[in-house]
């Protein structure tokens, strides 16, 4: 006899902690009446987050700012959203990873909180919670980046990255994690190179100048305020969309610009800021999907990250956004992420 109905009762979820499955006991109606238990494994997309991620750290005006504390706040929808999402926890990174690609001084001040003025050089007010947040936010992604090249598609909550240079903070950036990520995934030869995406509102300068000198990285920054700006060179690029209207072409054409060269992996620094420079949040949905429908058609493991948001508007064309308006940007990202790793995975 067949089966008519499959209910699935979400408080029935188990998560096997050593594998992408998850068990989901499924609530059975036969034909002929009665009920029966069924047990299947489904995939589930690997995210990292810590709660070390969110140490309510104010900024050096002292009050605190939506980019500490927002993983958090994902991490909690995430939980009551997306029950095929599994969130896990990262290694933090160690001094002496962060120090292959920072000043071992700097890495050392932020560290110690002294000297002062280079440990709050991101233009957070330093206290033992930002070497913890950045170790950790960090860690994660690392940690999904090697999940991706396993699963094709991972991500991490972390954001304060992009603008972190050699020897300095800036901009509540501490470490830049996709430079960190990118070297040390060469450095182990686990790809032959590497495409950072870098989507927020604002430019990677950091980014910029940490990985330009490599070619087997190729760095594409397209931004909606020129904050860190650089001037790119080599394959890299840095655009800046005079008119709002021709956000969404200018990245399409930049991805198909990029079709046919083999990168081992893309990381994806998915700002949703671009929404306070007049971008609507339809439009930033509608990226989301064609970035990561591009790396599943081109075969490119792409691991996430979520950059900038905030609650108040930085430019003069934009919007406020309240906190669950914040939140469902980033959501966005999550579900297109989650799209492609199903469609990889079954």
């Amino acid at each position: 006899m067949g089966l008519q109905r499959d209910f699935l009762h979400p408080s029935c979820v188990n998560k096997l902690t050593d594998n992408f499955f998850l068990v989901l006991p499924i609530i059975k109606e036969g034909t002929s009446g009665g009920w029966i238990i069924a047990m299947t494994l489904m995939p589930a997309m690997k995210v990292f987050y810590s709660p070390a991620y969110s140490p309510c750290t104010p900024n050096s005006s002292g009050s605190a700012i939506e980019t500490t504390l927002k993983a958090t706040w994902i991490a909690e929808a995430i939980a009551r959203k997306f029950p095929r999402i599994d969130l896990r926890e990262p290694t933090p990174l160690t001094e002496a990873q962060i120090a292959q690609t920072h000043d071992p001084r700097y890495v050392k001040a932020v560290l110690t909180g002294k000297p002062e003025h280079v440990a709050s050089s991101n233009s957070l007010q330093w206290s033992p919670a930002i070497w913890k947040m950045a170790t950790a936010s960090n860690g994660g992604v690392l940690a999904a980046a090697r999940t991706a090249l396993q699963d094709g598609v991972s991500g991490s909550l972390s954001s304060g990255l992009h603008h972190a240079k050699y020897d300095r903070g800036t901009g509540y950036c501490t470490f830049n994690g996709l430079a960190i990520t990118a070297q040390r995934l060469l450095r182990e030869r686990r790809v032959p190179s590497v495409l950072i995406l870098d989507l927020d509102a604002h430019c990677g300068g950091g980014t910029h100048s940490l990985v330009s000198h490599d070619l087997r990285v190729q760095h594409v920054d397209i931004f909606t305020t020129p904050f860190d700006a650089y001037i790119p060179d080599w394959s890299n690029t840095a655009e800046y969309p005079v008119h709002l209207d021709e956000y969404l072409d200018v990245i399409k054409s930049r991805l198909r610009a990029l079709q046919g060269i083999e990168f081992g992996i893309c990381l994806y620094n998915a700002g949703m800021d671009p929404i306070h420079d007049g971008i609507p949040a339809t439009v930033l949905q509608m990226r989301e999907k064609m970035v990561f429908k591009w790396c599943r058609e081109q075969g490119i493991p792409v691991a996430f990250t979520l950059a900038g948001g905030y609650l108040l508007k930085n430019g003069a064309t934009g919007q406020d956004v309240t906190k669950d308006e914040l939140i469902d940007l980033h959501l966005a990202t999550i579900d297109a992420a989650l799209e492609t790793f199903l469609r990889l995975n079954g």
